[in-house]
């Protein structure tokens, strides 16, 4: 059950010039405690910038159409909750639970996403997170469909049985990123850089690959790639040695 007071100073703080003195100075009297948010209704609430939130339970919580942008967010759980259209561009992200949330036209644009940030079967269709910059993330069985991932690092990132229909990852950073299994039917790869990512029943379905690089991959198939969109017409991607387009 919701900590009303908790709930009650979160609202205060966002509606006040001064909600970041606000917040701090009660969460301060709450030192060490994880704040229990869950079920609450903050639909359309906006965060302020530049302030710290730290240990917050907020699964199960009506945050559509939220605003956090610019604020730092670590340790704070948001399984199972509403999020469309929430706004976390420029947000600093530490230790986040979105698993099984409802991210579906989300914005994380030019967001920072340290270890351990979750996204495990999160709906995120036509998200955006354009120049995201994250390590070691988990988007394992989410539906990324039609995401904006354009010019983003997201190195050693497990992808595995994501759905990657038709998302957009021109010019991306992948390099060591699991995957296995995902479907990336249509979807934009070109200049993206896939060296070392392990692919293994990925399906590349009509994928646009120009300039993209292949290298290092060892589970890479003649089978996949002869899937992908072809026409590159001098732009062929870098394959591994053995495989051709």
């Amino acid at each position: 059950m919701a900590n009303e007071d908790g709930v009650a100073r979160l609202c205060q703080a966002a509606n006040s010039k001064s909600g970041n003195e606000i917040w701090n100075s009660w969460r301060k009297k709450h030192d060490n405690a994880r704040i229990d948010l869950r079920g609450a209704d903050l639909a359309g609430l906006v965060f302020n910038d530049n302030t710290s939130y730290v240990d917050l339970d907020l699964s199960n919580v009506d945050l559509s159409d939220a605003n956090f942008s610019s604020a730092q967010l670590e340790s704070v759980s948001f399984e199972n909750s509403n999020l469309q259209h929430a706004n976390f561009s420029t947000t600093k992200l530490e230790t986040i639970s979105f698993n099984r949330s409802d991210l579906c036209s989300a914005i994380f644009d030019s967001s920072t996403m340290a270890s351990r940030v979750l996204f495990r079967y999160a709906e995120m269709r036509a998200a955006s997170c354009q120049r995201i910059e994250a390590c070691e993330v988990s988007f394992a069985g989410a539906d990324l469909g039609a995401c904006d991932f354009s010019r983003s690092t997201i190195r050693e990132t497990d992808f595995s049985q994501a759905n990657m229909s038709e998302a957009k990852l021109y010019r991306c950073d992948l390099y060591g990123s699991n995957l296995e299994r995902a479907s990336l039917i249509r979807a934009k790869l070109e200049k993206t850089d896939l060296r070392g990512t392990k692919v293994s029943g990925a399906d590349f379905t009509d994928a646009r690959v120009s300039w993209a690089d292949f290298r290092g991959i060892s589970d890479l198939s003649q089978e996949q790639l002869d899937k992908v969109e072809k026409g590159f017409r001098g732009d062929e991607p870098e394959l591994p040695d053995g495989l051709f387009l």
